[in-house]
C-alpha cells in the first residue's frame, strides 16, 4: 500500500512521513510536505500543501470533504481545496494574546478580534454539531450557543482574579449543552492544550 501511495504522489521519490486514519475508510498520507487523502480504493480523492503544525497526532473526517487535524499544539481544519477553515490559528493567536494581557482594559480594547474569534469558532462548532447529530440524535434541539462556554470568568469565590478564560470550549451534551448534567462531548482551544474529549465534569454523588 505504501507503494501505492507514493507513486501516486507529485513528486518523484516521496518519502512518507506518516498515514492516518480519517474516520472509518479514509486515510491521510503525509509525505513530503503534501497531505493526501484517500478513499477506500486507495486513490486520491484531494491532496493540499500543509507544512505547518506538524506533527500531526489525530486526523478525523468531519463532513463531506472536511478534514480536522490535530498537533499537540493546536486543532486546525481543511476543506476539500486544502483551504484553512475557522481560523484556528488566529483564535490560538487571540488567546496567546489575553492570557498575557488578562485584563478588562486590553479585553475592551480587543473586543472586536475576540468577536471575530468568537464567531470562526461558532461556525465550527456548527459544523460539528450537525455532524454529532447524525450519531446522537438526542442532540438535535442543541445550537451552538448552548454548547459554547462564556469567555467571562466567575471569580466571586476564587482566589484567582483573572477575568476572562484563556480558552475556548465546546459541550454539546443531551438536556442542555453546557449546562447539562448528562454525559458528552468536548473540545477545547487553548494554546499548547488543545484536546478533544467526552465524559462527565464533577458528577454528584447521586
Amino acid at each position: 500500500d505504501m507503494v501505492i501511495f507514493a507513486q501516486q504522489l507529485p513528486q518523484e521519490e516521496a518519502d512518507i512521513i506518516g498515514v492516518l486514519p480519517i474516520g472509518e475508510n479514509y486515510l491521510l498520507v503525509y509525505a513530503n510536505g503534501v497531505f493526501i487523502v484517500i478513499n477506500p480504493q486507495l486513490i486520491p480523492i484531494h491532496q493540499f500543501e500543509c507544512k505547518q503544525h506538524l506533527p500531526i497526532k489525530a486526523a478525523y473526517k468531519i463532513s463531506g470533504n472536511n478534514i480536522a487535524l490535530g498537533s499537540p499544539s493546536c486543532v486546525f481544519f481543511v476543506d476539500q481545496q486544502g483551504k484553512e477553515k475557522y481560523f484556528m490559528k488566529e483564535i490560538l493567536q487571540f488567546l496567546t494574546e489575553l492570557s498575557c494581557n488578562n485584563n478588562r482594559e486590553w479585553f475592551n480594547e480587543h473586543k472586536d478580534w475576540y468577536r471575530d474569534c468568537l464567531q470562526r469558532f461558532e461556525l465550527f462548532t456548527a459544523e460539528w454539531l450537525e455532524r454529532l447529530k447524525e450519531m446522537d440524535p438526542e442532540l438535535a434541539p442543541l445550537q451552538p450557543k448552548d454548547c459554547i462556554w462564556r469567555i467571562y470568568r466567575d471569580m466571586r469565590f476564587s482566589s484567582d482574579k483573572r477575568p476572562f478564560k484563556e480558552w475556548f470550549g465546546v459541550f454539546p451534551a443531551v438536556k442542555g449543552g453546557k449546562k447539562s448534567d448528562r454525559g458528552g462531548y468536548y473540545i477545547h482551544i487553548q494554546p499548547n492544550r488543545c484536546m478533544f474529549g467526552g465524559g462527565m465534569w464533577c458528577p454528584n454523588k447521586d
